[in-house]
C-alpha cells in the first residue's frame, strides 16, 4: 500500500471558501496503486463539498514517498536572532557614540 494526496486546483479566480483560495491539499490515505486512489478521489468529492467538476481546473494525484515534519520553532527562533543581532548593533554603535563624545584623556 502507498500512501497519496490529492492536489485541488480551483477552475475560476477568486476565492472560493471551500478551496482555500485555489488551492487545496487533501490526504487520501492509503491504496494500492494510483487507479484506486483517483477513484478514492472521484467518489468523495461531492463529500468533500465539490458539486460536479466544474468547481476545479485540476485535481493531481501524488504519491507520498517520503513525510517531514518540520519544526515551525526554528523560523521564530532565527527571526528572534536576528532581531537581537540588530538591537546590539545599534547599542554598540550608540556606545563607541558616547564613548567618543565623553572620552576624557
Amino acid at each position: 500500500m502507498k500512501k497519496y494526496i490529492a492536489h485541488l486546483t480551483q477552475a475560476s479566480e477568486g476565492c472560493h471558501y471551500s478551496i482555500a483560495c485555489g488551492h487545496k491539499v487533501i490526504d487520501l490515505g492509503e491504496h494500492k496503486d494510483v487507479q484506486d486512489a483517483v477513484s478514492h478521489c472521484m467518489a468523495h468529492l461531492k463529500e468533500w463539498g465539490y458539486h460536479g467538476v466544474l468547481s476545479l481546473s485540476s485535481c493531481i494525484i501524488h504519491e507520498v514517498a517520503h513525510t517531514s515534519i518540520v519544526d515551525m520553532d526554528y523560523f521564530s527562533k532565527a527571526k528572534r536572532i536576528e532581531a537581537r543581532k540588530i538591537i546590539e548593533a545599534k547599542e554598540r554603535a550608540m556606545l563607541e557614540l558616547l564613548q567618543a563624545k565623553y572620552k576624557t584623556e
